[in-house]
């Protein structure tokens, strides 16, 4: 037989027979040759990573991953994570990787329950935990904590039921401008009236006590009415042939005194408030008629046109002149027995 330009002879049969113990044993020697290295029992370097310990190297004959952790001894935990998988075929220079979980546990309630990681949030720990309708949104530590080992998580058992209530819907004013009506005078042109609403709502309680309240949805039963007020813008009046601007109108309860110990409990010292001669005036520009006022309402020295009597000035205080009050110096006190009570506007001129 010629190969590769060269003789070659195959044993002849006789050969083949006296050397047949010789030939079966190279057959099976060379088989369980190919049939190991096909399965990989050869030897492989391997690094084997466990978190938390030096790297270990090692040169073994083993064939798959598993295989490698029963050879050092290491027993798999629940919740380990081991990279590549036991199950996966050793390769030369291959490195394994293994995390050791640790324990986590969580209290809902009563019960307390032991959960394996390697690391998580607290939140994943409770979704891996499959607690189906239960709600968990009040934890300790808050769902977005990094898990540590031997934590406890506590659960707090929350309560929710739904109710219904009635509401009142507060009105409000609307306020119109009436250009012709004197600026600090108002009419109500239309009164407000409250409205009713009824609140379906969501209440949370936490061992019992209610912790929080809310309005899931709202309907109308009864709509509200609003308040309107019509208010004043006017600053100016013709009186006397004057065209007077003041600041504002206000309606007054008006008296008169004079300057008697009946009228001041004193003995007729003719001395208002601000230190100015108790003199009674005319109710003209020139000599208007003094006035006491509660400072709050009325300025002390602003000038004043009072409808029916005339310009006055705020030059004196008294103890039962509070609010929309005012009383006007009269010369005898018989005069301001006469005056008596009326109700007057009054206008604070600029």
């Amino acid at each position: 037989m010629n190969f590769l330009g060269k003789d070659f002879s195959l044993p002849s049969g006789k050969w083949v027979k006296d050397n047949f113990l010789l030939v079966f044993m190279l057959c099976c020697l060379l088989g369980a040759v190919i049939v190991s290295y096909s399965n990989g029992y050869y030897q492989k370097e391997i690094t084997l990573n466990v978190e938390g310990e030096e790297a270990v190297n090692l040169t073994t004959w083993k064939a798959t991953v598993g295989d490698v952790l029963e050879e050092v001894n290491i027993d798999l935990r629940p919740g380990d994570e081991i990279y590549p998988s036991p199950g996966e075929s050793l390769r030369r220079d291959m490195r394994i990787y293994l995390r050791r979980a640790f324990p986590v546990y969580v209290k809902m309630g009563e019960e307390r329950e032991v959960v394996w990681t390697t690391g998580a949030k607290v939140q994943e720990i409770l979704d891996g935990l499959k607690l189906g309708n239960n709600d968990y949104d009040e934890v300790e530590p808050p769902l977005h904590s990094p898990v540590e080992e031997r934590m406890e998580v506590v659960v707090l058992s929350l309560e929710r039921e739904y109710v219904t209530q009635l509401e009142e819907i507060p009105y409000s004013t609307h306020r119109k401008i009436n250009p012709s009506m004197d600026k600090g005078m108002y009419q109500v042109i239309q009164e407000g009236k409250p409205g009713t609403q009824e609140d379906y709502v969501r209440v949370t309680k936490m061992e019992g006590e209610e912790i929080d309240r809310k309005v899931i949805s709202t309907s109308v039963i009864e709509g509200k009415k609003d308040r309107i007020k019509e208010v004043g813008a006017n600053t100016s009046i013709s009186r006397g042939g004057y065209t007077l601007r003041f600041v504002e109108a206000i309606n007054v309860s008006a008296t008169a005194y004079c300057t008697c110990v009946q009228c001041t409990g004193t003995h007729g010292r003719g001395i208002t408030s601000t230190g100015k001669t108790a003199v009674p005036g005319d109710g003209t520009r020139d000599n208007p008629h003094l006035i006491a006022v509660d400072p709050a309402v009325i300025p002390m020295e602003s000038l004043l046109y009072i409808e029916s009597i005339g310009y006055g000035r705020a030059v004196d205080t008294g103890g039962a002149i509070r609010g929309n009050r005012i009383d006007i110096l009269m010369e005898k006190h018989e005069e301001a027995l006469r005056f008596g009570r009326r109700n007057l506007k009054v206008y604070i001129l600029q």
